[in-house]
């Protein structure tokens, strides 16, 4: 991204995407990450809310997981992946209230790079007027992260 930016080739109003083949419609597809944010190894994005407090305490934050074994959980929690969407869509607007919800996505770093492209697109199925996904984006390392006893 930083070298496209600094790019004397670079138009305004570009974007970066990921293509890939929508098996349903039989195309190609594309998925934007402009705005995406990458944080790599170390971080993840519990511990980020806690050290970044009060830029999030005006949302209801969830941590959602996606790991290597292709598990989701949400904050700690596990959600069946056929279940997520509609889970999603009916907990999180009941929890939050009168709160903007705030999705902070979390990738294990061994996944592939289908898997995550698989649930890039489910994830885009939840975004509404009350649910927001996160920018930045964590990309961990298991054996890099602080102990915390979290279900990953």
């Amino acid at each position: 991204k930083e070298k496209k930016s600094q790019s004397s080739h670079k138009k305004e109003g570009t974007i970066d995407v990921f293509s890939y083949t929508d098996s349903i419609r039989k195309n190609l597809a594309f998925l934007p990450f402009t705005s995406v944010q990458y944080e790599f190894n170390n971080q993840f994005s519990k511990f980020y809310i806690v050290e970044h407090s009060k830029v999030y305490s005006q949302f209801q934050n969830f941590s959602i997981n996606f790991n290597n074994k292709n598990q989701i959980t949400v904050d700690g929690n596990p959600i069946v992946r056929k279940e997520f969407v509609s889970f999603i869509k009916d907990y999180v607007p009941f929890v939050s209230k009168d709160k903007q919800a705030l999705l902070h996505i979390n990738f294990d770093e061994n996944i592939s790079f289908d898997a995550y492209i698989k649930n890039k697109i489910l994830l885009s199925e939840v975004r509404s007027s009350q649910i927001e996904i996160s920018p930045i984006e964590f990309v961990y390392n298991t054996k890099k992260l602080p102990k915390c006893g979290c279900n990953l």
